[in-house]
């Protein structure tokens, strides 16, 4: 993310609109000691602001927010880390998140809609292997992920849809990787229904690193 941050800034001028915006969450992510204070992923409109957890998280107990509602997304980070990670060691209901030679098994894009909290969707994809976030296996797979997403950022500026900046970024780094055809979608959309400066430029990048143009070639022969 860092890398590709620095990026959209070598390739903006400095008057470009939206810039302040990568600026700073650059300076975020590069601070030494701090952690990122609760500023987990990149919410649709401000780096100020935090995404949310609903009351009743299924995976904590019952109440917990009786108590304290003031507790850290980096919690909710690592109660969803070791939830992938007992996935990929022990078969659950029939479910295992382990890839083999013989097996490539990916997380579900149905997921994004069944735990559709903000901070919940950003740390699926975070603590998410690549490989497990690879939908270039199935063109159906694929395609519901695009499905999903585009009506995620149909909602960018309200709570529905503050992650959507952040699940582009996935793509943009290739975390989440989509076939030719979906990418293409995603990318038409985001530009479509992702309105703000700083949002643009971002696509913009992806455009170029991710050769867009040339895809959309290729996909028309």
């Amino acid at each position: 993310e860092k890398d590709f941050i620095k990026n959209i800034i070598d390739n903006s001028s400095e008057d470009d609109e939206g810039l302040d915006f990568w600026v700073d969450r650059k300076r975020c992510l590069e601070k030494d000691g701090e952690g990122l204070n609760g500023l987990l992923g990149l919410p649709y409109k401000t780096i100020s602001e935090k995404f949310e957890l609903t009351k009743d998280f299924a995976f904590w107990p019952k109440g917990y927010h009786n108590h304290d509602d003031n507790f850290d997304l980096e919690a909710v980070y690592a109660t969803v880390l070791s939830i992938l990670q007992n996935l990929r060691e022990n078969e659950i209901s029939g479910d295992y998140l382990n890839s083999n030679i013989y097996q490539h098994s990916v997380i579900a894009p149905e997921n994004f809609v069944r735990f559709n909290d903000s901070i919940l969707q950003s740390c699926i994809w975070r603590c998410a292997t690549p490989a497990e976030l690879d939908y270039r296996c199935s063109e159906e797979i694929s395609s519901d992920f695009q499905r999903i997403f585009s009506k995620i950022m149909t909602s960018c500026k309200s709570e529905r849809g503050k992650v959507s900046l952040d699940l582009l970024m996935a793509i943009a780094i290739r975390w989440i990787k989509l076939s030719d055809k979906g990418l293409i979608k995603v990318i038409d959309d985001a530009d479509k229904y992702l309105e703000e400066p700083h949002a643009k430029l971002l696509i913009k990048e992806i455009q170029r690193v991710l050769n867009i143009d040339e895809r959309r070639n290729r996909t028309s022969i």
